[in-house]
């Protein structure tokens, strides 16, 4: 019995210590307000983190097109929502681009339709970043990354995300963790939910990999091909060597 209160007084201990840091990192003054952003801009949100099939998910394809030089054209990509058969896939370089073009890749990324400009002879939805390579980057058994959630700064019950790369786009993790806190905190609902304020820390464990941190409300555009373009940096992370700290605030 004294092990147990003794392990229950580490892990607090670690968890004052986690929370400590990461407050030392965000400064909630900088974070943007919820109320600041349009509703009808919040209304296109809250679509993409309640219904999951703007969520893509493809593993092992194959590109060697492109429409510019900082994109991929992947065919026989079936989005039944938006009936189109092709992928744009948009990065924020073409020495990205050219890094995925002819390779086997992994795809995770929520995709759009309204102001996509693809392919002329076919029918196109777009997706900026999510691409990882697919060769030697899956995991035996599916990575679990713990989500704690600290609400005005008293901690929540946390939950876990899963991937099965060793490398993981950020798009992927953020797009799952910004999902899980619309169904739980309607942090982009117009009409319920008293979140204001908000960001997602992800916490590294080591000091070669960098921390950071996305403010749920710093939102540029109306539609999707604004939303997402800051994923066109194709952000990668090691899926083992972080886990994910949610702060949110009700003003």
């Amino acid at each position: 019995m004294r092990l147990f209160y003794i392990a229950v007084i580490i892990i607090t201990l670690l968890c004052l210590i986690n929370n400590n840091y990461v407050n030392a990192e965000v400064d909630k003054k900088v974070l943007k307000k919820k109320s600041d952003i349009d509703s009808s801009n919040l209304f296109n949100l809250t679509s993409y983190y309640t219904d999951i099939t703007w969520q893509l998910d493809e593993s092992n394809k194959i590109s060697t097109d492109q429409l510019l030089n900082n994109t991929i054209i992947l065919k026989n990509i079936d989005i039944s929502v938006l009936k189109t058969s092709s992928l744009k896939v948009e990065f924020n370089s073409a020495d990205l681009a050219n890094q995925f073009k002819g390779k086997n890749i992994d795809i995770y990324g929520l995709y759009y339709g309204n102001k996509c400009v693809g392919l002329t002879e076919e029918k196109t939805s777009c997706l900026y970043g999510g691409v990882t390579i697919h060769d030697g980057n899956q995991l035996d058994e599916e990575k679990v990354i713990g989500v704690n959630v600290f609400k005005d700064g008293v901690q929540q019950e946390g939950f876990v995300i899963k991937t099965k790369k060793a490398k993981v786009t950020v798009q992927e993790l953020d797009t799952k963790v910004r999902f899980k806190l619309e169904n739980l905190y309607k942090i982009y609902n117009k009409d319920t939910g008293n979140i204001q304020k908000g960001c997602i820390f992800f916490h590294s464990h080591n000091h070669q990999d960098q921390s950071f941190y996305y403010d749920l409300y710093n939102i540029k555009g109306s539609v999707g091909a604004e939303f997402f373009q800051f994923y066109s940096d194709n952000r990668t992370v090691s899926s083992s060597n972080y886990h994910i700290d949610v702060f949110l605030y009700k003003d």
